[in-house]
Protein backbone atom coordinates (compact mmCIF):
# COMPACT_ATOMS: atom_id res chain seq x y z
CA UNK A 1 0.00 0.00 0.00
CA UNK A 2 1.42 3.48 -1.29
CA UNK A 3 1.76 6.34 1.62
CA UNK A 4 -1.44 8.09 -0.75
CA UNK A 5 -3.74 4.98 0.06
CA UNK A 6 -3.07 4.82 3.15
CA UNK A 7 -3.25 8.75 4.26
CA UNK A 8 -6.48 8.44 2.62
CA UNK A 9 -8.62 5.63 2.49
CA UNK A 10 -11.83 7.33 1.30
CA UNK A 11 -9.97 8.36 -1.75
CA UNK A 12 -8.84 4.87 -2.01
CA UNK A 13 -11.99 3.32 -1.98
CA UNK A 14 -13.80 6.14 -4.39
CA UNK A 15 -11.30 5.52 -7.16
CA UNK A 16 -12.33 1.78 -7.43
CA UNK A 17 -15.38 3.76 -9.47
CA UNK A 18 -12.92 4.70 -12.02
CA UNK A 19 -11.64 1.13 -12.76
CA UNK A 20 -12.82 -1.00 -15.61
CA UNK A 21 -13.44 -3.51 -13.07
CA UNK A 22 -16.44 -1.17 -12.09
CA UNK A 23 -17.91 -0.48 -15.14
CA UNK A 24 -17.91 -3.87 -15.67
CA UNK A 25 -19.93 -4.57 -13.04
CA UNK A 26 -22.51 -1.78 -13.57
CA UNK A 27 -22.78 -3.28 -17.07
CA UNK A 28 -23.72 -6.84 -15.42
CA UNK A 29 -25.51 -4.69 -12.99
CA UNK A 30 -23.69 -5.95 -10.31
CA UNK A 31 -22.40 -2.33 -8.79
CA UNK A 32 -25.00 -1.99 -6.15
CA UNK A 33 -22.83 -3.50 -3.18
CA UNK A 34 -20.04 -1.68 -4.29
CA UNK A 35 -22.01 2.16 -4.24
CA UNK A 36 -23.34 1.15 -0.74
CA UNK A 37 -20.00 0.73 0.89
CA UNK A 38 -19.23 3.66 -1.01
CA UNK A 39 -21.97 5.70 -0.04
CA UNK A 40 -21.15 4.19 3.67
CA UNK A 41 -17.42 4.92 4.10
CA UNK A 42 -17.93 8.50 2.56
CA UNK A 43 -21.07 10.19 3.44
CA UNK A 44 -21.51 10.72 -0.28
CA UNK A 45 -25.88 10.99 -1.14
CA UNK A 46 -27.26 7.45 -1.75
CA UNK A 47 -27.81 6.11 -5.79
CA UNK A 48 -31.45 6.15 -5.34
CA UNK A 49 -33.52 4.02 -8.33
CA UNK A 50 -33.80 6.74 -10.28
CA UNK A 51 -30.71 8.07 -9.92
CA UNK A 52 -28.16 7.04 -12.60
CA UNK A 53 -24.55 5.86 -12.37
CA UNK A 54 -23.07 8.92 -14.28
CA UNK A 55 -24.69 11.24 -11.74
CA UNK A 56 -23.38 8.76 -8.78
CA UNK A 57 -19.52 9.16 -10.62
CA UNK A 58 -20.04 12.90 -10.67
CA UNK A 59 -20.32 13.18 -7.26
CA UNK A 60 -17.67 10.96 -6.27
CA UNK A 61 -15.34 13.09 -8.99
CA UNK A 62 -16.38 16.33 -7.72
CA UNK A 63 -15.74 14.75 -3.46
CA UNK A 64 -12.36 13.53 -4.59
CA UNK A 65 -10.99 16.63 -5.67
CA UNK A 66 -11.54 17.93 -2.57
CA UNK A 67 -8.14 16.17 -1.71
CA UNK A 68 -7.08 15.11 -5.10
CA UNK A 69 -5.23 11.77 -5.30
CA UNK A 70 -3.05 11.27 -8.73
CA UNK A 71 -6.13 10.42 -10.32
CA UNK A 72 -7.87 13.43 -10.45
CA UNK A 73 -4.55 15.55 -11.00
CA UNK A 74 -3.76 13.17 -14.23
CA UNK A 75 -7.32 14.03 -15.59
CA UNK A 76 -6.65 17.66 -15.11
CA UNK A 77 -3.54 17.51 -16.91
CA UNK A 78 -5.10 15.77 -19.62
CA UNK A 79 -7.88 17.95 -20.14
CA UNK A 80 -6.34 21.55 -19.31
CA UNK A 81 -2.96 20.61 -21.12
CA UNK A 82 -2.94 17.93 -23.64
CA UNK A 83 -6.37 18.25 -25.18
CA UNK A 84 -6.72 21.87 -24.97
CA UNK A 85 -3.20 22.55 -26.67
CA UNK A 86 -2.46 19.49 -28.77
CA UNK A 87 -4.38 17.87 -31.83
CA UNK A 88 -4.79 14.30 -30.66
CA UNK A 89 -4.40 13.25 -33.78
CA UNK A 90 -0.78 14.28 -33.78
CA UNK A 91 0.05 14.10 -30.37
CA UNK A 92 -0.22 11.58 -27.77
CA UNK A 93 -0.45 11.32 -23.64
CA UNK A 94 0.53 7.74 -22.42
CA UNK A 95 0.38 7.21 -18.42
CA UNK A 96 2.90 5.52 -16.05
CA UNK A 97 5.59 5.36 -18.88
CA UNK A 98 9.14 3.51 -17.53
CA UNK A 99 12.09 5.24 -17.91
CA UNK A 100 14.97 3.66 -16.39
CA UNK A 101 14.01 2.34 -12.57
CA UNK A 102 11.01 5.13 -12.35
CA UNK A 103 7.63 5.63 -14.02
CA UNK A 104 6.83 9.13 -15.28
CA UNK A 105 2.84 9.52 -14.44
CA UNK A 106 2.28 10.88 -17.67
CA UNK A 107 4.11 11.48 -20.80
CA UNK A 108 3.27 13.54 -23.61
CA UNK A 109 4.82 13.11 -27.05
CA UNK A 110 4.17 15.58 -30.00
CA UNK A 111 7.35 15.89 -31.76
CA UNK A 112 8.76 16.79 -28.47
CA UNK A 113 8.64 14.45 -25.16
CA UNK A 114 7.05 16.36 -21.85
CA UNK A 115 6.85 13.79 -18.72
CA UNK A 116 4.48 15.34 -16.01
CA UNK A 117 5.40 13.62 -11.93
CA UNK A 118 2.84 14.09 -9.88
CA UNK A 119 3.70 14.50 -6.01
CA UNK A 120 0.02 14.99 -4.45
CA UNK A 121 -0.63 15.71 -0.63
CA UNK A 122 -0.75 12.00 0.35
CA UNK A 123 2.95 11.75 -1.54
CA UNK A 124 6.47 11.41 -0.22
CA UNK A 125 9.39 12.78 -1.91
CA UNK A 126 12.06 10.74 -0.71
CA UNK A 127 12.75 9.66 -4.39
CA UNK A 128 11.56 12.60 -6.37
CA UNK A 129 15.21 14.14 -7.35
CA UNK A 130 16.15 10.61 -8.64
CA UNK A 131 13.20 10.22 -10.85
CA UNK A 132 13.76 13.75 -12.22
CA UNK A 133 17.49 13.14 -12.74
CA UNK A 134 16.34 9.56 -15.28
CA UNK A 135 13.83 11.68 -17.27
CA UNK A 136 15.90 14.29 -17.62
CA UNK A 137 18.54 11.92 -19.63
CA UNK A 138 15.14 10.83 -21.76
CA UNK A 139 13.22 13.34 -22.11
CA UNK A 140 13.36 16.88 -23.90
CA UNK A 141 11.25 18.69 -20.70
CA UNK A 142 10.06 17.17 -17.40
CA UNK A 143 7.45 19.08 -15.03
CA UNK A 144 6.43 18.65 -11.22
CA UNK A 145 2.76 18.83 -10.47
CA UNK A 146 3.33 19.28 -6.60
CA UNK A 147 0.88 20.06 -3.87
CA UNK A 148 1.27 23.02 -2.65
CA UNK A 149 2.62 21.53 0.79
CA UNK A 150 5.63 19.94 -1.26
CA UNK A 151 6.77 23.09 -3.39
CA UNK A 152 9.18 24.50 -1.28
CA UNK A 153 10.64 20.84 -0.67
CA UNK A 154 10.77 20.44 -4.54
CA UNK A 155 12.43 23.40 -5.17
CA UNK A 156 14.95 22.23 -2.71
CA UNK A 157 15.58 19.20 -4.26
CA UNK A 158 15.16 18.78 -7.99
CA UNK A 159 17.57 19.83 -10.76
CA UNK A 160 16.80 23.58 -12.02
CA UNK A 161 15.56 21.97 -15.46
CA UNK A 162 12.79 20.91 -13.88
CA UNK A 163 10.07 22.71 -14.15
CA UNK A 164 7.65 23.23 -11.07
CA UNK A 165 3.44 23.77 -11.10
CA UNK A 166 2.07 24.08 -7.82
CA UNK A 167 -1.28 22.74 -7.15
CA UNK A 168 -3.56 23.66 -4.19
CA UNK A 169 -6.49 22.08 -3.70
CA UNK A 170 -8.65 23.57 -5.07
CA UNK A 171 -6.67 25.35 -8.42
CA UNK A 172 -6.47 23.98 -11.41
CA UNK A 173 -3.99 23.76 -14.01
CA UNK A 174 -3.66 26.54 -16.49
CA UNK A 175 -1.65 29.05 -18.43
CA UNK A 176 2.41 28.91 -19.72
CA UNK A 177 5.67 29.06 -18.02
CA UNK A 178 9.33 30.59 -18.97
CA UNK A 179 11.15 26.96 -18.36
CA UNK A 180 9.39 24.98 -20.90
CA UNK A 181 6.43 23.28 -19.23
CA UNK A 182 3.40 24.20 -19.31
CA UNK A 183 0.98 26.04 -16.14
CA UNK A 184 2.29 28.92 -13.66
CA UNK A 185 5.51 26.99 -13.21
CA UNK A 186 7.59 28.56 -10.93
CA UNK A 187 11.39 28.32 -9.90
CA UNK A 188 12.36 30.13 -7.20
CA UNK A 189 15.89 31.28 -5.92
CA UNK A 190 17.85 29.21 -3.98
Amino acid sequence: MSARDAASPSTTLLSTLFRPSFIASVAADRHRAIVAEIVAATGLPVLSSADKVSAFLDRAYRFMSRRPPEYVVKNEITNRLFLRRHDPTRAAVTSEFRIGASRVDLLVLNGTSCGYEIKTEYDRLDRLAGQIDEYLTALDRVVVVASSSHVDDVRRTVDPRAGIIPRGRRSTIRGDSKNGGPGPAIRAPS
